[in-house]
């Protein structure tokens, strides 16, 4: 900023009595070695590259107002790299038959943190969850609706069947290239 920079506009916050207590958020365009220290220093809760992804905004919102609320405000400075380790990483059963949407939806899952397992059609699906359903396996099933042996439909079933018997559920999002009201 033109007549004050982050850091001594920080400082000038944190020596006012009534505005002690705010949380502030450093946005920079260019980092520089040292910067996170001095966050901690004047206990600058996060420390975010411009420009800011929403979701990266949203998720640094989320878990300072949380500790805030609810761990009395200890929480480490909050970079780029910590919101990523913060971000849960799921198992995933991707079942999906075509070639190019398994490498795309591989490539944005992994990409994401994500472990991904591929199975082609709804037997393989039931063959990876050992005949058993639970979400100790998998966190979520991504299941394309239009596949050879068995599709997602009937196989989605036999899931949903199988948890009334074992009271689990896992949860599956239906993934198909139809956009019919009937196929909802």
């Amino acid at each position: 900023m033109k007549e004050m920079d982050g850091f001594s506009l920080a400082a000038w916050i944190r020596r006012q009595t009534p505005l002690n207590g705010t949380i502030i958020f450093m946005l920079t365009s260019v980092g520089l070695r040292g910067d996170a220290a001095l966050c901690r220093e004047m206990v600058i809760q996060a420390y975010l590259p411009k420009p800011v992804k929403s979701a990266d905004l949203l998720q640094a919102l989320r878990l300072v107002l949380g500790a805030e609320i609810g761990f009395g405000g200890n929480l480490p400075l909050l970079t780029t790299h910590a919101l990523r380790e913060q971000r849960s990483r799921l198992h995933i059963l991707l079942a999906e038959d075509n070639r190019v949407n398994q490498m795309l939806a591989l490539h944005i899952l992994r990409k994401r943190g994500h472990t991904v397992d591929v199975v082609e059609n709804g037997r393989q699906v039931l063959a990876a969850l050992g005949g058993v359903v639970s979400s100790e396996t998998f966190d979520l099933i991504l299941m394309d609706m239009q596949m050879p042996e068995l599709d997602g439909l009937q196989a989605t079933r036999l899931i949903r069947e199988q948890e009334t018997v074992t009271g689990g559920h896992l949860p599956i999002i239906a993934l198909t290239a139809n956009a019919m009201t009937g196929d909802r």
